[in-house]
Parts: structure tokens; sequence; C-alpha cells
């Protein structure tokens, strides 16, 4: 699937610092916070860092490049529609979460995709949890998401952050998997991702 892009208007100058309980010792030094339509270029080059495997796995098939029109719908926010959170180390995007609100109800549509670099340290249940938090603060209260039924990584990070996520619902269809999901209460996604808020980093 290829989401559009965006943020919540709660959320579109807020970040959050990577020294919070979601921290694992070994995850690499970075910030998460929200995308921006500056950040098109940074895409483009993360996606070219990506392996063709990893690729395929977020976007169905073969999808070598992400071209100008592509990169600024994921980073131009649609902010009564989607929200979007970036990984950030130094100045690269290691990894993108990302939501889109389906029709009007309380339904959205996630995924994530990490910097294979970058993969197994947590990151993307750490994007997961906080898009999880905006998900709630936008009246949303159900995640759905497609997966190849081999992407066992991406599977085990939605059924097994219960502070973000409580799958409630698996399908299978050939060789790809429908999760549905519940979104967490904040009182369970605790207080890693639920505390204060701090002013909108330096720009990258």
């Amino acid at each position: 699937m290829t989401f559009g892009s965006g943020v919540t208007r709660v959320h579109e100058r807020r970040w959050w610092p990577m020294d919070n309980q979601l921290r694992r010792p070994d995850v690499p030094a970075h910030v998460v916070r929200s995308i921006r339509s500056d950040d098109a270029p940074r895409l483009q080059r993360f996606h070219l860092r990506l392996s063709a495997d990893t690729i395929r796995r977020r976007f169905f098939g073969a999808h070598p490049t992400l071209g100008d029109v592509e990169a600024r719908r994921f980073t131009d926010l649609d902010p009564a529609t989607d929200a979007a959170l970036v990984a950030i180390a130094g100045d690269r995007i290691v990894g993108v979460g990302r939501y889109v609100r389906i029709g009007t109800g309380g339904c959205a549509e996630v995924a994530f995709v990490v910097d294979d670099e970058f993969q197994g340290h947590g990151i993307g249940t750490e994007l997961l949890t906080l898009l999880s938090r905006i998900a709630r603060d936008d009246g949303i209260r159900r995640f759905v998401a497609d997966t190849f039924a081999d992407n066992g990584a991406m599977i085990d990070v939605f059924t097994h952050t219960p502070g973000a996520v409580t799958v409630e619902g698996i399908t299978r269809d050939g060789s790809v998997i429908h999760l549905s999901m519940r979104v967490a209460h904040p009182a369970e996604i605790g207080s890693a991702a639920t505390g204060a808020f701090t002013p909108e980093a330096p720009r990258l």
C-alpha cells in the first residue's frame, strides 16, 4: 500500500527526544519528530538506502525510487486525515511511521519502515507506540494493517506492543496478512509515550 502523509494539528510542532523509557540500550542515537514538507529530499535518500526486500515488504512490490511528486505527497501534510513521524539520526531519516484515516470514522491504516542498518533495535515499536498516542488524540480507535506473511518482524511489532495496540483479528489472503487492532488507551501506553512534550527540535 502507498500512503499519503501528514501529522495532526495538535502535534505538528512537537518532537520526542528518544531518551525515554521506550529506548532500549542498543538503540542508535536518534530523535523522533513529525514529518515536514522539507523532508522530501531526506525521504528520497532514505528510500534509496533501503534494501530491495525492505522495499518489497513496504510497497508490496518493486519500488526502487521515490519521485519528486511522490515524495511531496508523503511529506505535505493533510491534518484532517494523516499523521506521520520520522526517526532522525544526524541528518538522516532512519525510520518512518504513518497512518491514514479511512473515511470519516475512527479507523486508520498504519505502516512503518526502518532503514535496514537500524532494524532490530526497537525503532518500529517506538514509532507505533507514539503513533497510537497521536491517534487517540485524533479520535482514532482502531488501526488496520496489511503485510506479507513472511514479514515476521513487522507482525511481531504489532502483536507484541500492547502499550500501543491490541491485535483483535488476523486474516490471510494468499501471501498477505491483514491485521485489525484496537488502539491502546493512554493509560496503557505508559509514561514513555505520554510524558510532556518538549518544544520543536532544531530544524535538521
